[in-house]
């Protein structure tokens, strides 16, 4: 299932699918799509679930880590909050396109 997803959202991102389904067919298979997840937690007892959910967090906050650092290097900022900001400005004032994720010049 998480195959799927990373693969349509790679697919939207990039702009290979550039077309939106009618809500008379997402919204069922949303509906399908929370039944699948639901029946998947059915049997746990809370206990079983708040011990998943250290584990959880954890790669999630690794996933976030990795992807900001790999942002700030693409982007070419070297700190977050306003100074890194300045400098995506500074870089866009010097003809660099800061919006694109493009290689740095």
């Amino acid at each position: 299932m998480i195959g799927a997803f990373m693969a349509s959202a790679a697919a939207h991102a990039t702009g290979v699918i550039g077309v939106k389904l009618p809500d008379v067919v997402t919204l069922p298979s949303f509906v399908a799509l929370g039944a699948i997840v639901g029946t998947r937690f059915s049997g746990l007892k809370p206990r079983d679930i708040l011990a998943l959910l250290k584990p959880t967090v954890a790669s999630f906050l690794a996933v976030t880590a990795l992807a900001r650092l790999l942002l700030r290097r693409r982007l070419g900022a070297q700190s977050s909050g306003r100074a890194g900001l300045r400098r995506l400005r500074a870089r866009r004032a010097r003809g660099h396109d800061a919006d694109r994720l493009s290689a740095r010049p």
